[in-house]
């Protein structure tokens, strides 16, 4: 928010933010909501197609940050913008193959929902691939009881139901890695303790108990001046042709 809102000012444009009510199916709610100077939309979560379409009606530039696993229907709308997920996963799983001597893992994450958290979900796969382990499927943990995102309870229940806690466990993101952490010293605090836990997004407070979880480091602000440029840019000349992007992410390796 703070990189789209210093891009928007700069622009000499404002922002106006809405929070989506889940009952708005049609995008109807939103379309009332808009003021009549508004030039483009971003959204910044991945949003059922119905709701898209009924937004798209408004005529105005849109550009997406993540898409459903199936996104053709979003890339007729509008730009898409992504974090790179696959190489950074890949390095990430393989550091802790070479380096931490890991032969077992888990992973945490909606990689059925999100195109973004599947290509983690693939470079983690490619990389246990290419050093001959075979992953537990019954570790393999794609999509959450709610269909919609891992909160606290259900990593808590994912752990629990571990028959057997592998060396590492490899999450989605860094709150579903806090998540993990935290349902392991619940479990045994010396699981919590000796197991290798990966994020994504490099949002850790210092103060955490478990310190040594492994993440990727996303250029927040970046991305969202990129959001911004990307609608800026299409407001400005309607006849460029859609985008689809793919943003850099930076391993914090050891």
């Amino acid at each position: 928010m703070a990189g789209i809102s210093a891009a928007v000012t700069e622009e000499g444009f404002r922002m106006q933010l809405h929070i989506v009510d889940e009952q708005d199916e049609d995008g109807d709610g939103v379309l009332a909501q808009l003021a009549d100077d508004v030039k483009g939309i971003i959204f910044l979560c991945v949003f059922p197609i119905r709701f898209v379409r009924g937004v798209s009606r408004a005529g105005l530039p849109m550009t997406f940050f993540n898409t459903p696993v199936n996104a053709q229907e979003y890339i007729e709308l509008g730009d898409v913008y992504n974090l790179e997920g696959f190489y950074s996963m890949n390095r990430l799983t393989t550091y802790c193959i070479e380096k931490k001597g890991c032969r077992s893992f888990a992973f945490i994450g909606f990689a059925e929902g999100s195109r973004v958290v599947q290509a983690r979900y693939l470079g983690f796969l490619g990389a246990c691939n290419q050093h001959s382990i075979q992953p537990d499927e019954n570790l393999l943990f794609t999509r959450p009881s709610n269909k919609v995102y891992f909160g606290y309870s259900m990593v808590e229940e994912v752990v629990q139901r571990m028959k057997t806690v592998p060396d590492a466990i490899i999450c989605e993101n860094d709150d579903i890695a806090k998540y993990t952490a935290l349902a392991l010293l619940q479990r045994n605090p010396e699981l919590a303790r000796k197991t290798v836990i990966t994020g994504f997004d490099n949002t850790i407070e210092e103060d955490f108990f478990k310190k040594d979880i492994i993440t990727v480091d996303v250029k927040v602000e970046e991305l969202g001046r990129r959001l911004v440029k990307s609608v800026i840019d299409r407001v400005r000349d309607p006849r460029l042709g859609i985008v689809f992007a793919t943003l850099s992410t930076y391993p914090k390796l050891s």
